[in-house]
């Protein structure tokens, strides 16, 4: 069951506690604070720590399944690029935008863009 036009969805890991999903008509958004306390840090780098790719990866097929109200069984990521590295102490705010089966994504790091590309639902 798809997430409907303003509804708000919890959010499980690898999100914080307590993330919730917003919902509009063809988008959706979560924005959440990262502590350098948060295991995404853990030897990634140490005295220089970052969110790794994997982890904004996680971040973004999470919201998109949840978005879809199911999980999602077969896709493909498309056009990602790493502009901007995340560090801790920041507000993050995840962005997606659905285009029929294909959903455009962005991540952001206190309004700057660090991470972007497609995540598209294959049959």
């Amino acid at each position: 069951m798809l997430c409907g036009k303003g509804e708000s969805m919890m959010l499980r890991n690898p999100y914080p506690k307590g993330c919730n999903l917003e919902v509009g008509e063809l988008t959706a958004e979560v924005v959440f604070r990262i502590d350098e306390g948060l295991p995404y840090f853990e030897g990634h780098f140490p005295g220089n720590p970052i969110v790794p790719a994997v982890t904004q990866i996680g971040w973004i097929l999470v919201a998109v399944e949840a978005w879809r109200g199911r999980p999602l069984e077969r896709y493909r990521l498309s056009r990602f690029k790493f502009v901007l590295p995340l560090r801790p102490d920041v507000f993050v705010r995840v962005a997606l935008e659905q285009k029929g089966d294909r959903y455009a994504v962005r991540v952001f790091s206190n309004d700057e863009l660090c991470c972007s590309g497609n995540v598209s639902v294959l049959g």
